[in-house]
């Protein structure tokens, strides 16, 4: 039922599809308000898309949906998150052009299979990171940021991260415009791209495990700390780094 213009709004009798596995709705254009409570009833419902409507809320009844793996939420209107069931793996969510995705890693406790954080995280247009403070946690492993601005104090420059393995930055700005990595120990990926406001970098010689640095188009980078620590890093790329003194990394 994607892109058909003509639907305004889910009826509260979809759910006597009770076998129903995926939803999909994007691009209907003219679908608005919120969806029918009744959509928790569709216990089989393993992918529910909305992307590209006007949908405005979402029933607590979502909770209830327990095999839900994929929820993709870029609308045009300003929406609200209830509690999301713990099947959920992936999730879009935000206003059209500033939307967030991230995947959720699974591991089995008691035998139980139990959401303990986020594995993938991707900010894709300006969005801001405070309001998402709560999902830099200990469990996060890959981190992607596009078009971001980065201050002091925001949580991708605060939290330990002790399992993050790969950090990915364009097009990002930080300020002040120095990049502590120190607190990522456990990073083996790192590319930072078009930064133009970046300066320095420091905390790279406490990255035991790093395997690839690339640093491309930063401008303004002027410096990097000490690289002899890490004799077995296998990839450094550093390119249109006008400021940078090369000599002092190689």
């Amino acid at each position: 039922m994607s892109d058909i213009e003509g639907i305004t709004k889910l009826p509260s009798a979809i759910w006597l599809v009770e076998k129903l596995e995926e939803l999909n709705a994007r691009g209907c254009y003219n679908l608005t308000g919120e969806i029918p409570k009744e959509i928790g009833r569709l216990t089989r419902l393993r992918i529910l898309d909305l992307s590209n409507t006007h949908i405005c809320g979402l029933p607590t009844t979502v909770n209830h949906l327990s095999n839900l793996q994929t929820l993709e939420l870029e609308t045009y209107s300003e929406l609200q998150l209830p509690e999301l069931p713990l099947s959920l793996t992936c999730l879009t969510w935000g206003q059209w052009r500033s939307s967030v995705k991230f995947k959720r890693v699974r591991t089995s406790r008691s035998g139980d299979r139990t959401i303990t954080g986020f594995f993938q995280f991707e900010i894709l247009v300006n969005l801001d990171i405070p309001e998402f403070s709560n999902i830099f946690d200990a469990e996060l492993e890959e981190l992607r940021m596009e078009h971001c601005e980065l201050r002091q104090l925001d949580a991708p420059l605060q939290g330990e991260m002790k399992r993050l393995r790969s950090l990915k930055m364009v097009h990002c700005e930080c300020f002040p415009e120095v990049l502590d990595l120190s607190r990522m120990k456990n990073l083996g990926t790192i590319s930072l791209e078009f930064c133009n406001s970046l300066v320095e970098i420091c905390g790279l010689e406490e990255l035991g495990s790093l395997c690839s640095l690339v640093v491309e188009l930063c401008p303004s980078l002027k410096r990097m700390s000490d690289l002899s620590k890490l004799k077995k890093l296998p990839k450094l790329d550093v390119f249109g780094c006008l400021k940078l003194n090369k000599q002092e990394i190689y």
